[in-house]
């Protein structure tokens, strides 16, 4: 067997794997942008919120 067949051999045993990892990260990237999404939300919502208390204050 070359060296050619051996890297093709070992190429095609990490497929399965270098999948799941890809899947795995993508994942967690979106997990990271919903959690961005949500903080930007909420300071966004405090930040309305205070200053709508502190403009109708007399």
């Amino acid at each position: 067997m070359d060296a050619r067949a051996q890297g093709r051999g070992i190429e095609s045993g990490l497929d399965g794997p270098l999948a799941e990892f890809s899947a795995l990260r993508e994942e967690i990237l979106a997990r990271i942008q919903t959690q961005h999404q949500i903080l930007s939300l909420q300071l966004t919502v405090t930040a309305a919120i205070f200053g709508d208390t502190l403009t109708s204050q007399k």
